[in-house]
């Protein structure tokens, strides 16, 4: 292994460093500058360039010899080399040549020293390694023997608990069969009942369809007005007017004509003149009025001209924010209630916040037979909302303010 020549002569390169250090900035030569602002061990470029440096300034040599008065050309090993390279007696360049060669000799049999050393560590180790997996090998083994016989014993005791739960189940077979035929026959039985109720369920709406269906038809035949009208809206107004007039007014009311002609509700329910009960504004002045009032409203007959007929689900839903709406405008003083059928889609009643009550029908009680019991019972100012005029005339014999459904939708387009 070669000597390299800054390690050769290290003594003589940190001597010239020395004297650099008592030299003015502008006495040191450019190339050597760098040299000269290095701190710590020079780098092997730098260490090349002051050995340049070293050979072509004579004056260089001089004050490293200054700054290294102990220097000796007789010292043996990199000490006499650098001492050598400095001084530069009579044949210097053949004894730092000797000095190279025996310093790379000496460092070619400490690599064989160091290499040997480090081969009986390397031999050393692989013993120790291989002793250490013999040991790991017995000890796995030890473990996997055990391992096994654990799980042999695991699987005897599962075979005994399995065979004993057979043991335990098998008398119970025939009983279980005979359970599971009688619940067949029970679930059986259940389902023809439920289909008898439809059938009765469907069979009484249709009766109460055809009923109301006669009785409307009876009424239309008994009152035969001159008139006719295109617009459906108007007729069926005008068809409210003439019921109005013909019925005598309720207990306790105050018989007015209006605009229109006919009975109005009581005082303190009356629309104002000019307002009509098909109309928006007829909303607008009911969630303004500053005395408490009862908002009563057939949801689905309401819900339906929003979703469309034979879409319960849909129709309370977009019914619904309408009447949470209204009553957050009515400010606390309206208090809201929207009676559903159940034979539509049967769900459970609750409450909308504060203000909305949401009922379903019990039984095979109607939507419209729920709002004219609340009608009657009610206490205080009461307006019904539905488009079915048995309903508002129902609402009306006791002493409620009927409105269109379109009042309210249209209230709520325009919002």
């Amino acid at each position: 292994m070669a000597v390299s020549l800054p390690v050769l002569l290290g003594s003589a390169l940190e001597a010239a460093r020395r004297s650099l250090r008592h030299l003015e900035a502008d006495q040191i030569p450019s190339d050597l500058r760098p040299v000269a602002g290095h701190s710590g061990r020079l780098t092997p470029p730098l260490a090349k360039s002051l050995i340049r440096a070293l050979e072509r300034y004579e004056w260089l040599r001089d004050r490293a010899k200054e700054a290294w008065p102990e220097a000796d050309t007789d010292a043996k090993g990199r000490e006499g080399a650098s001492a050598l390279y400095l001084i530069r007696p009579e044949g210097w360049e053949l004894r730092i040549i000797q000095i190279a060669i025996a310093e790379e000799a000496g460092a070619a049999s400490d690599t064989n020293e160091q290499r040997a050393e480090e081969h009986a560590k390397l031999s050393e180790e692989r013993d120790r390694l291989r002793r250490r997996i013999k040991q790991e090998k017995r000890s796995a083994a030890d473990r996997d023997q055990r391992l096994r016989a654990e799980i042999e014993e695991l699987r005897r005791e599962r075979r005994s608990a399995v065979a004993a739960e057979a043991r335990e189940l098998g008398g119970d077979r025939e009983e279980t069969k005979r359970l599971r035929a009688r619940l067949s026959d029970l679930e059986q039985a259940l389902e023809e009942e439920h289909r008898a109720v439809r059938r009765l369920r469907e069979e009484l709406r249709n009766e109460r369809r055809a009923r109301a269906a006669a009785q409307s038809d009876a009424a239309e035949a008994a009152v035969r007005p001159s008139w006719s009208s295109e617009d459906p809206v108007d007729l069926a107004t005008r068809l409210d007017e003439l019921s109005l007039m013909a019925r005598p007014p309720s207990i306790g009311a105050t018989e007015k004509t209006g605009a229109r002609g006919h009975a109005e509700a009581p005082e303190s329910l009356a629309l104002p003149a000019g307002v009509g009960p098909d109309s928006a504004e007829a909303v607008a002045w009911l969630v303004r009025r500053p005395a408490p009032v009862t908002l009563l409203v057939d949801g689905y007959n309401v819900g339906f001209a929003l979703a469309g007929p034979g879409k319960p689900v849909e129709a309370r839903r977009r019914l619904e924010p309408i009447l949470e709406q209204a009553a957050r405008v009515g400010g606390g003083r309206l208090r809201v209630i929207v009676v559903y059928d159940s034979s539509d889609d049967p769900s459970p009643s609750r409450r909308l916040g504060r203000a909305v009550e949401v009922r379903f029908t019990a039984g095979d009680t109607t939507a419209d037979e729920e709002i004219t019991t609340l009608a009657a019972d009610l206490d205080g100012g009461l307006v019904v909302v539905s488009s079915d005029r048995e309903v508002r005339e129902a609402a009306e014999r006791h002493g409620a303010l009927a409105l269109w459904s379109e009042a309210l939708l249209d209230w709520a387009r325009r919002r």
